[in-house]
């Protein structure tokens, strides 16, 4: 899988993720200021996977009405990497072929919460 992570996520999680045998790109290796739409044209373009901790992408998203690309976002705080990382890994595992069609996942305490793209509002 590819993966654009945002300026939240931290990049341990970006190693990590590469040693699982990903493709990863971090935003601040690009633009630290990208906003929604650039990071949405960022992540189609490469077919990536965003993960986010913007508590905001899910309203964008769904008043976008996009099908793609899916977005992870991390509802945990603090979010340091080892408990992104704890969370990440089983979310990918059970959820890859959702990931790949285009879907928002919501981790935070609980079971992630899974919803098909595109959100309704």
């Amino acid at each position: 899988m590819k993966f654009l992570l945002d300026m939240g996520i931290s990049p341990k999680v970006s190693v990590w993720l590469r040693e699982q045998g990903h493709l990863v790109e971090h935003i601040r290796d690009i633009d630290p200021r990208a906003v929604f739409e650039e990071l949405v044209a960022l992540a189609t373009k490469s077919q990536a996977i965003i993960l986010t901790s913007d508590r905001d992408f899910g309203a964008l998203l769904a008043k976008s009405k996009l099908t793609n690309p899916s977005v992870i976002l991390f509802r945990l705080t603090p979010a340091p990497a080892s408990a992104v990382i704890e969370k990440l890994a089983p979310v990918l595992s059970s959820h890859a072929e959702l990931l790949e069609k285009g879907c928002f996942i919501t981790i935070a305490l609980g079971e992630p919460r899974v919803r098909k793209l595109p959100l309704k509002s």
